[in-house]
């Protein structure tokens, strides 16, 4: 008998003979049967290798101030589970995913599911029994393949295409790209918030006669030293606030909401106060504590070079202190080496208990002679609490693990 939360999570974990398992028809089969498809209410859904959660975030605000209830996944969680699945921005609670997973069970016969397969039922099981106004759905990984591909989007983002998750995806950024073109539906809008996109994803929104609207060819982003500008079709927002997210994510969601057939472009007035307090915790996250804290889970090249682009831009007068840890299935050298020209001193350590943790020695043999090895994250930040003023700053990052366990720590 399954009463917690904690419990359901601990079985859906074991439940699937793999963690991963990119294929449709189970989920499918599933949703069918609880009545979950099609999704009744317009919907978004954001694939990209970087930017998927931040873009999205950003959305979901955009129509709160707007007066609209969301309903957004995401992933992972940082703390809670909770944090995957909101309503109008707020986690769930317990007792209604709980019901959630009794009704996927009361559905599921013998059909087993992937963890990430049961956050999505649960997720479109929680947005339908709540009613909300609209959907939005961050892809876990890829795209064609991913849960969230049962829904049938109106509009599609796509971030940005880089090499990540390789093993599953592709080994170049056409065959990445690709896969996340998947998520597109024949004539409905595009949105691809990266100027530079493979040709794979271009190709497969013609073919599809999807509506493209391509940063840098339909829509622009002009950046000033303290604020930014868009011009999209017949619409010019000026003067907006600089967010702590990359501008072409922000760029991305204000223009999905302008060409969603049930939804109105964002007014200037409402991009203005969306944007002026926009973090997402995490993402460029700062905290100001005994001197800036820098949260960010960037977790591959591209996300590594935006955060050592986000330090120089904010510059410290004193130095900066890095802590460090990482999966090892990620590349560690193109990982850190953006970031050696900003860092004063480098602390790293293992994540503890995550079974696809990089070891010390593969950190090692990544990181600046001088950096100094901690048995544990929270035995490297104190330790860095010792030597820093307030004028320093420290930079925290290298996984979602890594920001998990730091921000349990510094609260």
């Amino acid at each position: 008998m399954r009463n917690t939360l904690a419990q359901w999570l601990e079985y859906y974990q074991t439940l699937h003979h793999t963690a991963i398992d990119l294929s449709l028809d189970r989920i499918r089969l599933v949703a069918q049967n609880m009545g979950l498809l099609p999704v009744s209410v317009p919907t978004f859904m954001v694939a990209g290798t970087n930017g998927k959660g931040t873009t999205l975030a950003c959305l979901d605000a955009l129509l709160r101030e707007q007066g609209y209830c969301t309903g957004r996944l995401t992933s992972p969680h940082l703390i809670h589970y909770n944090e995957r699945i909101t309503l109008s921005d707020v986690p769930v609670a317990d007792d209604l995913l709980i019901e959630a997973f009794s009704a996927i069970e009361q559905q599921r016969g013998d059909t087993t599911l992937s963890f990430f397969e049961i956050n999505v039922l649960a997720a479109l099981w929680v947005f339908q029994q709540q009613q909300v106004d609209v959907v939005l759905l961050e892809v876990g990984m890829g795209g064609r393949l991913d849960a969230c591909n049962i829904v049938d989007a109106d509009v599609a983002i796509i971030t940005t295409v880089d090499l990540d998750h390789q093993a599953w995806l592709g080994d170049t950024r056409e065959k990445i790209g690709k896969e996340k073109a998947g998520i597109m539906r024949p004539g409905q809008p595009v949105i691809l918030a990266d100027p530079i996109m493979p040709d794979t994803v271009l190709t497969h929104a013609q073919q599809l006669g999807s509506p493209c609207y391509h940063c840098g060819v339909d829509y622009r982003v002009l950046l000033l030293k303290d604020q930014w500008s868009l011009v999209s079709g017949d619409h010019v927002w000026q003067a907006l606030p600089v967010p702590h997210t990359p501008f072409n994510n922000a760029a991305a969601a204000i223009v999905a909401l302008q060409y969603h057939r049930d939804f109105r472009a964002p007014t200037q007035a409402e991009c203005q106060k969306v944007l002026s307090d926009f973090y997402v915790t995490g993402r460029c996250h700062h905290m100001a504590l005994v001197c800036d804290v820098v949260l960010d889970v960037a977790h591959n090249a591209q996300s590594a070079a935006y955060l050592a682009e986000h330090l120089q831009k904010y510059p410290v007068v004193g130095k900066t202190y890095a802590l460090f840890s990482v999966l090892a299935d990620k590349d560690i050298e193109a990982i850190v080496a953006p970031l050696l020209p900003s860092v004063d001193q480098w602390h790293y350590a293992p994540l503890i208990d995550i079974e696809r943790a990089a070891s010390v020695a593969q950190m090692t043999e990544c990181l600046p002679d001088h950096a100094l090895q901690q048995s544990t994250l929270s035995v490297g930040y104190k330790s860095m609490l010792q030597h820093v003023q307030p004028q320093d700053r420290i930079v925290i990052f290298g996984s979602f693990f890594t920001v998990a366990a730091m921000l349990e720590e510094i609260h």
